[in-house]
């Protein structure tokens, strides 16, 4: 038995280059099915649609 689970996620990125350097990065998921990911189900998909767990993972990832 494994204890790791195999994850799929689909992202779209945008990038903005300025002298070969990236100057802004930008990235797109379903914040649902992430969360449903990185902490099981049920509780990925109940907390996965609340503003307050987006705005969580926003302000972390800023």
């Amino acid at each position: 038995m494994s204890i790791f689970q195999e994850v799929k996620g689909e992202i779209d990125a945008l990038f903005r280059f300025d002298d070969n350097l990236i100057v802004r990065h930008h990235d797109e998921f379903d914040v649902r099915r992430w969360s449903a990911m990185a902490l099981g189900r049920p509780h990925g998909l109940l907390f996965g649609w609340t503003p307050m767990w987006r705005k969580t993972i926003r302000d972390r990832a800023a």
